[in-house]
């Protein structure tokens, strides 16, 4: 039998091309032996938070740190791990073993940095990040993690020049590259940042993050023939909004015949990316249709589709052969497909009104990424309000003060799911909103929505135009300049009187 050391060596390799299984088998083998234990169980630990298995993984690494206490590697990567976890305060008490002993290890305050970021300090981890470059005038790392703060606190003039300082200590330093691409793309500029994103591919071919930054530009751009394949690096994203499916069953390319065949279709982000991508339904010919979907949809979903079997997303999967997550049917079965309202709703049963009655949403969900360029304040959204309608605020969970608008019907308490949500929109002759999921929710069912969109839209408005392929019932109100709401609601104010 070869030497454990070899063996050792073996694993390493075999953990770098991304062979776990294996690498894991040799470890286990060895501490069977007990053969080399540190070493082998810290190579453990890499492999468990390679699989994303972090409770495991810190099993590990603690057993390698009570041998070698001062080990800084181990310590170093039980704070990642740590972080992984959400174990915030344990992470910081692990780099600081870490610095009490190497004042000036530049890892160890580059990764104290990343807690930082992400307990929201940002200036304490923007001075971790320049104590770890003051440390390593050469960790480029430490630069581009700054710089990802300054983007995160929009001190978009600063990242830029972070990650300019990190690609004078590496030129071809990928997540530098990456970051300027992503200040380009924030700023609307595609074309520059689709070459950014390229120079940051050059170096790292598989880096996700540009895989996918750059796929955003491209759909919006209206390039569906490279945007959605390049759109599945999501998965591969470290930390992307949902976890890729671990599911034995073959994902479902478009390409497979389906007859006889359960197919599992999945939602994995927002609801308004559900309800959009829900179209598909009545296009796929399969023996049998499971469609997992958020619960607030669940109601609204089971009345649609009748024919098929209507899940809460989290529940128990019943059998089926093929899966396809919502957001990837674009890419299975193309973007060009019958766009009439597919979703439908009895009205709500509503007094007689005198004057129109318009649905309005002027605020998204806070916790969303891109919230701040979404939302309206209600006292500018107000602009809107006149005497001649009856406004009906559909907005959930909102503490702005609507008794300062007597034009306004709140009917937020009434909505208890989208299939409430719909019920109320078909009883109105009109919504106007921000780009939430109610104006998908309006287009899928075929009601006239006016949507208020920022000057660096999501990808799937497209640019330039005031319609939307998606849904022939919506007009557009793009705002010219990024924080100009005035001029797109003035425009609607405008055409309101055409009412």
């Amino acid at each position: 039998m070869t030497d454990p050391r070899t063996r050792l060596g073996e694993a390493v390799t075999l953990q770098k091309q991304g062979n776990t299984a294996r690498a894991r088998t040799i470890c286990l083998s060895l501490l069977a032996e007990k053969s080399i234990h540190a070493e082998t169980r810290f190579l453990l630990s890499l492999l468990e938070m390679q699989d994303k298995n972090y409770d495991d993984a810190l099993y590990y690494i603690d057993a390698a740190i009570a041998s070698q206490p001062h080990n800084l590697a181990a310590l170093n990567n039980r704070g990642a791990i740590l972080r992984a976890l959400g174990r915030h305060a344990q992470a910081l008490e692990t780099y600081d073993r870490i610095l009490a002993i190497k004042p000036d290890h530049a890892e160890a305050l580059s990764n104290r940095g990343n807690v930082m970021f992400d307990l929201g300090r940002y200036d304490d981890a923007i001075a971790a990040f320049d104590a770890a470059f003051a440390a390593n005038p050469g960790f480029a790392d430490a630069l581009t993690n700054k710089a990802n703060t300054l983007f995160r606190i929009r001190r978009f003039d600063d990242a830029w020049a972070a990650n300019q300082q990190a690609l004078k200590v590496d030129p071809g330093y990928s997540r530098a590259w990456f970051g300027l691409g992503t200040i380009l793309a924030e700023r609307g500029e595609n074309d520059a940042a689709i070459a950014h994103f390229d120079r940051a591919l050059a170096s790292w071919p598989e880096n996700p993050d540009a895989h996918f930054n750059k796929s955003l530009c491209l759909l919006r751009k209206g390039d569906f023939e490279n945007g959605l394949p390049a759109y599945e690096y999501r998965w591969k994203k470290k930390n992307f909004t949902s976890q890729p499916p671990s599911f034995t069953q073959p994902r479902w390319t478009g390409a497979e015949d389906l007859t006889g065949k359960t197919i599992l279709l999945y939602c994995e982000q927002g609801f308004g990316d559900t309800i959009q991508f829900l179209r598909y339904i009545p296009h796929i010919r399969a023996a049998k249709i499971v469609l997992e979907v958020q619960e607030p949809l669940l109601r609204l979903t089971q009345a649609n589709f009748p024919d098929a079997t209507v899940i809460p997303q989290g529940a128990p999967l019943p059998d089926f052969d093929y899966h396809c997550a919502f957001m990837s049917l674009p890419l299975a079965m193309g973007v060009n497909i019958d766009n009439a309202p597919y979703l439908a709703a009895t009205p709500r049963a509503m007094p007689p009104a005198s004057k129109p009655r318009i649905g309005i949403v002027w605020a998204g969900r806070p916790t969303h990424r891109n919230d701040i360029n979404r939302s309206i304040p209600l006292p500018e959204f107000a602009a809107i309000f006149s005497d001649d309608f009856d406004f009906i605020s559909l907005q959930k969970d909102r503490a702005d003060n609507l008794g300062l608008y007597p034009q306004v019907t709140d009917m937020g308490t009434d909505l208890h799911d989208f299939a409430d949500t719909a019920q109320i929109i078909m009883a109105l002759d009109l919504v106007v909103a921000v780009d939430t999921s109610v104006v998908h929710l309006a287009g899928a069912l075929g009601k006239p929505v006016w949507v208020l969109i920022p000057a660096v839209p999501d990808w799937r408005w497209l640019l330039h135009r005031a319609d939307s392929p998606w849904y022939p019932s919506m007009r557009l109100y793009r705002q010219p300049a990024q924080g100009d709401w005035q001029t797109p609601l003035t425009a609607i104010k405008a055409d309101l009187k055409t009412i």
